[in-house]
């Protein structure tokens, strides 16, 4: 088949730098500045027909995106802010005009000074958040609830991502 631009995004100076399928199928794709200037990336869901529709704006490095088994909660980083933030995801039936919806956007933990930064995200079958710690050398894991239960060290100091 022919390759076919979902979105492009218009604005010189800035790059994609995290992405996750929702579980409605559509994609949330993060940016942000080559310089990191603060303010300057974004969060912006594309719908099947390539519909871009900006969810988050004024964000600096649009990190990990992942969703509740229940598809119920939406969880984001915005890797200098220190935490990994929480949204109520509204269903068709809950949400405006029967739009899927995030909602009363809340931290849910806050990485502490020193142990890095929030990078990539996944949430695993029991819905606890994994969250990869750039210049921190782990992976954390957090409950639902925020708490964190679980540290993994890695023999390396830029961990991005985990699966």
């Amino acid at each position: 088949g022919a390759f076919r631009w979902l979105h492009r995004d218009p604005v010189p100076g800035r790059r994609g730098n995290d992405a996750a399928v929702a579980p409605d199928g559509s994609l949330w794709a993060g940016t942000m500045r080559y310089d990191e200037a603060p303010g300057g990336g974004t969060l912006t869901r594309v719908t099947g027909d390539g519909t871009a529709e900006p969810f988050l704006t004024d964000v600096t490095v649009s990190n990990g995106i992942g969703w509740s088994p229940d598809g119920r909660r939406m969880y984001y980083a915005d890797t200098p802010t220190g935490r990994i933030d929480v949204f109520d995801v509204l269903d068709g039936a809950d949400g405006v005009d029967g739009a899927r919806q995030a909602v009363n956007r809340r931290p849910l933990a806050r990485v502490e000074a020193g142990a890095g930064f929030p990078d990539g995200l996944t949430v695993d079958a029991d819905g606890c958040v994994w969250v990869a710690l750039w210049e921190g050398g782990a992976v954390r894991r957090y409950t639902p609830d925020g708490t964190l239960d679980r540290i993994v060290e890695l023999p390396v100091a830029r961990t991005t991502a985990c699966a």
